[in-house]
């Protein structure tokens, strides 16, 4: 199951009003992306497949981190989030998420510092780079426990 894109024009105050439910005032999966940092859908649909896939196993324990760690293609949550995640002067963002009972919570509480829009490839002007992958593999070697030696 893929999740659902859509692209959010914010306000100057998006960030206050949402940062809490961002942490933790969702159901399901979601997460909010910054859109430098993402270059295709298809980056965001692998990102999204390696985290269902990985999360169980992982040594994160919080799935929108390890989908940022996938995205950002760093290893360190905190950097993964300054990176690809929400912060404080977006215009716009990126929602993904898998359950539009979430979104919809989402725009109560953003109230009228958001505006949902659907993504067209236009919006997607990342920089094209060619180490995404290998960066997504460096990141999901990190993520796993690494094996004991008897």
């Amino acid at each position: 199951m893929q999740p659902e894109v859509k692209l959010l024009k914010v306000g100057p105050h998006f960030y206050g009003l949402v940062s809490n439910f961002i942490r933790s005032g969702h159901a399901s999966f979601f997460c909010i992306v910054n859109p430098e940092a993402v270059i295709s859908m298809e980056q965001l649909g692998i990102a999204y497949e390696k985290s269902t896939r990985m999360f169980k196993y992982s040594r994160v324990k919080n799935m929108e981190a390890l989908f940022l760690m996938l995205i950002s293609g760093e290893t360190q949550i905190s950097k993964a989030i300054r990176v690809a995640g929400l912060n404080e002067g977006l215009h716009e963002a990126i929602a993904v998420y898998t359950s539009e009972n979430d979104l919809e919570n989402l725009k109560t509480v953003a109230r009228e510092e958001m505006q949902v829009m659907e993504i067209g490839k236009s919006v997607l002007q990342g920089k094209n780079d060619d180490l995404l992958f290998t960066r997504m593999a460096k990141v999901q070697l990190s993520a796993m426990p690494q094996p004991r030696l008897q």
